[in-house]
């Protein structure tokens, strides 16, 4: 005697009612087929520039998912930095123990039970440690900016200075961490990059501009 197979589908179609009249349905969806959108509400760093990274995973459906891998971009190929195997929360905060220095390229592998995958979008976390002054690009082409982190909140106060100490550009940044400094008219060198933070530390690095 054979057994007859049945396979689950979910499928799910949206039609408008007015006045208990049922209009036209529009196209039927197959739910377990769906891609990203059905799983990931969204996908973003806690804090953009920070001296710990962590990133929050706003999941819409945990519908057939074993397992939640936050993965970070190396060389070409992305790596798992860390799992979440027992997904009771669609709220997620996914960490990375050991990031990179300066910028981090991170997504979300979902593996559902059929051994399918679904990925995030990418996002960009900055790390730094704080108290450390990061200049980058750098050395940097002139005409681009140079981008400033101290790994404080706050208004500071950025000047720029020749090779002989002569002070050449200063600046009262605007609130946030990464600051930009324009390099428009300087001439190609080296140039001393001098940070006094709002807190009153006072943080000096060096800069090539070709």
């Amino acid at each position: 005697m054979h057994k007859l197979k049945i396979q689950e589908r979910f499928y799910y179609a949206v039609a408008s009612v007015v006045e208990e009249h049922t209009g036209l349905r529009g196209k039927s969806i197959n739910f377990t087929n769906s891609g990203t959108g059905c799983y990931i509400r969204s996908f973003y760093p806690i804090v953009y520039v920070t001296d710990t990274v962590q990133l929050k995973l706003d999941l819409a459906s945990d519908y057939r998912l074993n397992s939640v891998t936050l993965e970070r971009l190396s060389g070409s190929e992305y790596i798992s930095v860390a799992i979440v195997e027992d997904i009771d929360n669609l709220q997620l905060i996914l960490e990375d123990p050991k990031p990179n220095k300066r910028m981090n390229t991170y997504r979300v592998k979902l593996e559902r039970d059929d051994f399918k995958f679904v990925y995030s979008e990418d996002a960009e976390v900055f790390y730094s440690n704080i108290g450390t002054l990061v200049v980058y690009p750098n050395p940097v082409t002139l005409g681009d900016e140079i981008n400033v982190i101290n790994g404080e909140e706050g208004e500071d106060e950025v000047n720029v200075y020749d090779p002989s100490g002569r002070l050449v550009r200063k600046y009262i940044s605007d609130y946030g961490l990464i600051k930009g400094i324009p390099t428009e008219n300087l001439e190609r060198g080296i140039y001393l990059i001098e940070v006094k933070t709002e807190l009153g530390h006072r943080k000096v690095c060096r800069v090539v501009i070709q």
